[in-house]
């Protein structure tokens, strides 16, 4: 029979070839090991088909062409809303379907084309849902549970402490799709280039998959990856750019902060070429891009800022370019998506999120709370779930739209005004759930009659958190106030590069900030970026 080989490269996949094809018998053999072996690309060498064939050899040649794989994504909003129909995060099902049943559904005709009606049928979920759904998923073994079977299980930063992180799971294949289709978008808007070489400080370990998550990204992209990851100190860092010429550096607005602020004091700036910054997980203000530039830029080159956003239950999904949505004038960010991949409501201001049900709202221009359905998550869908954040839809400028072609019309930008405080807040990358840590303060043995988390930035840039406590005195039993310590650290993800930026103080009634109206303690208060 025909033997497959490696031929050339198409389209960023590996090109078979089939040869010494003497008989279409000998063709269909060879297609059936090319496809058994998961070859993207296959092709027929029609002319060692005898003539007399030719018409047999043309309709092996449309056998021969790469199918995409319907489980891949992205997928039709009525294939998702059918398969969340019968999903625990949605209904009263036990279990999710099986994947062979969720396959099935992917080939009948959708019962609806329309977005609006779609998701107006659909329950607004939020992160409380998923706590509440996935550890008994997670827990239950049963054989019809499908829920663990062949899954990316990644944890999110959110939870606080490796105790109280939510895990997430995707199928394994729509999981690389969209890691593909992120790093493809990184490419399409020119944010990567082939030439290249990204040092990546992002973290890992304790389930936390943000370095692997974003190595892949860079490398579908078709640019070169370092992995060097959180812990490595500054001077390493460095070191490894300068031997392996590095042109970017990826990793939270913290790390590169802390990055920036050794080259600064060590004066190795100037042997650096970094010309391109592409941060996660928190925002950049315009003060801290602004210190950046003057540390990193060398000559006349600048300095270019981009950033992707993405999340355990959302994936990564939507790219900040600047070049492309201009200067930010105020402390939001832009960020492009592509609208085949994700669909993002915005709910009026004050929304009550408890509202289960309400109509479809897309809407542009308008911020307000974003709420988003996934169109790369089948499986395990994620249909009109409140992310926390606050935002606003608009279109591409007119300018981007001429420099990205046919492409355009399925792009708008998603500007973002920050989290809702009602719910969260960040520091060093990570997100951090306001109940949560109430059950924490909590703890009956900690004694805690009173707390305030206070966030600060220092003139290097780098942010602070101050918890301030009031403790009972009196009581038996109590831990001691080290101990809470530890347990806070454990909690906030405190290591030891970080650890002079985070303090525990036992403070008296009246050192609380309190608000000007009502006299009441705050419980976030946020000063970054402010003078003292």
């Amino acid at each position: 029979m025909g033997a497959v080989a490696a031929d050339h490269n198409c389209n960023g996949n590996a090109y078979f070839t089939v040869r010494n094809i003497k008989t279409v018998a000998d063709a269909y053999d060879a297609i059936q090991v090319g496809r058994s072996a998961d070859l993207r690309c296959l092709s027929v060498m029609e002319s060692c088909i005898p003539l007399q064939k030719a018409s047999s050899a043309a309709a092996l040649s449309c056998m021969l062409r790469p199918k995409p794989n319907a489980m891949e994504g992205p997928f039709d909003i009525g294939h998702v809303v059918a398969v969340a129909s019968k999903h625990p995060f949605y209904s009263a099902h036990e279990y999710p379907l099986r994947p062979e049943e969720v396959a099935e559904i992917t080939t009948q005709e959708p019962v609806s084309s329309n977005v609006n009606d779609l998701l107006s049928r659909c329950p607004i979920i939020q992160k409380e849902d998923l706590y509440r759904e996935i550890p008994r998923l997670f827990a239950d073994n049963n054989p019809q549970n499908t829920f663990r079977h062949s899954t990316y299980i990644s944890v999110t930063g959110g939870g606080g402490g490796e105790s109280h992180s939510l895990s997430f799971l995707t199928d394994i294949k729509e999981n690389r799709a969209q890691r593909k289709a992120c790093g493809e978008l990184l490419r399409r808007l020119n944010v990567l280039k082939v030439d290249d070489c990204v040092v990546s400080m992002h973290a890992t370990g304790k389930l936390y998959r943000a370095l692997d998550l974003t190595i892949d990204i860079i490398e579908h992209a078709g640019a070169s990856v370092l992995p060097v990851g959180h812990i490595s100190e500054p001077e390493e860092v460095v070191a490894v750019c300068l031997r392996y010429g590095a042109t970017t550096i990826s990793g939270d607005t913290s790390q590169i902060i802390r990055l920036a602020s050794f080259v600064e004091s060590s004066k190795t700036g100037s042997d650096l070429r970094i010309s391109k910054i592409l941060y996660t997980s928190e925002s950049m203000s315009r003060l801290q891009r602004t210190y950046i530039k003057s540390v990193f830029s060398y000559g006349e080159s600048p300095i270019a800022f981009s950033s992707l956003l993405g999340s355990a239950e959302m994936g990564p999904w939507a790219v900040g370019c600047f070049e492309l949505t201009g200067p930010q004038e105020d402390d939001t960010a832009d960020f492009i998506f592509d609208t085949r991949n994700m669909i993002v409501e915005v709910m009026p201001l004050g929304f009550d999120l408890s509202t289960k049900n309400c109509p479809c709202r897309l809407v542009e221009g308008e911020a307000g709370v974003l709420i988003v359905t996934s169109l790369q998550r089948l499986r395990n869908p994620l249909v009109r779930y409140a992310t926390g954040d606050i935002g606003s839809i608009h279109p591409l400028q007119p300018s981007a739209s001429s420099h990205l072609g046919q492409d355009a019309e399925h792009l708008r930008v998603l500007r973002l005004h920050g989290r809702d405080i009602r719910s969260s807040f960040n520091w060093q990358g990570e997100y951090f759930e306001l109940d949560k840590l109430r059950k924490l303060m909590s703890t009956p043995a900690w004694g805690i009659m009173r707390w305030q988390i206070v966030l600060t930035s220092d003139p290097s840039n780098l942010e602070h958190i101050e918890i301030r406590l009031m403790r009972a005195t009196g009581m038996d039993g109590l831990l001691g106030q080290d101990a809470i310590e530890e347990k806070l650290k454990e909690y906030f993800w405190v290591a030891s590069p970080i650890e002079s930026l985070f303090h525990v103080n036992l403070r008296a009634p009246d050192d609380f900030i309190r608000s000007s109206t009502g006299n009441k303690v705050i419980q976030l208060v946020d000063r970054r970026g402010q003078e003292e």
